[in-house]
């Protein structure tokens, strides 16, 4: 490749570094085409796409989009997978079976593989979303039975009013006299 076209291609993967959030470095050694196929599958339709690329060259786009590197990103094998949604990016790659991830990058942060597999149990954007509302409802729902019971208690005491008043007139008291005993 001469120096024009790895300075095009060092310029291209630059613009793709800037417009994504997170970038996962990752070792394929032994991984077969067919699995290799199914993953770019995978993360093409959660809107992520995976490369490989020449480790020079993605040095020199990284340090031009002035991002910070770890020298393990680069050993073996270096394929990256760049995207939007970190929590499902890493969900995916480390369900992945032959796939080892060497570290990640997000938003400015580098993260080490280890911490990778936390962030993938996160639950996703939806789920947290519906926790949140559940979360914010319960108060009014909480308050919505409070004054419920209160209305419930006023009922079984005008009832318990109302009885007393049967019984008393069942005992042959009118029922005025009844009202002027309890007032």
């Amino acid at each position: 490749m001469k120096i024009e076209e790895k300075t095009k291609v060092v310029e291209e993967l630059k613009k793709k570094l800037c417009d994504v959030k997170g970038l996962w470095f990752t070792d394929f050694t032994g991984l077969p085409v067919a699995s290799m196929m199914k993953l770019r599958r995978n993360l093409r339709d959660n809107s992520l796409t995976y490369h490989v690329i020449k480790k020079s060259i993605l040095r020199r786009a990284l340090e031009k989009s002035e991002i910070k590197e770890e020298d393990e990103w680069f050993d073996g094998s270096c394929g990256v997978c760049m995207g939007n949604d970190v929590i499902l990016g890493s969900r995916i790659l480390s369900e992945f079976e032959g796939l080892k991830i060497k570290g990640a990058w997000f938003d400015g942060e580098i993260i080490p593989s280890a911490s990778i597999k936390d962030i993938a149990k996160i639950p996703g954007r939806e789920v947290l979303i519906g926790k949140l509302l559940s979360d914010l409802k319960l108060p009014i729902f909480g308050f919505v039975w409070v004054l419920r019971d209160i209305l419930n208690k006023m009922v079984y005491v005008l009832d318990g009013v109302r009885k007393a008043k049967m019984k008393g007139d069942e005992n042959g008291k009118s029922r005025d006299e009844s009202q002027e005993i309890s007032t």
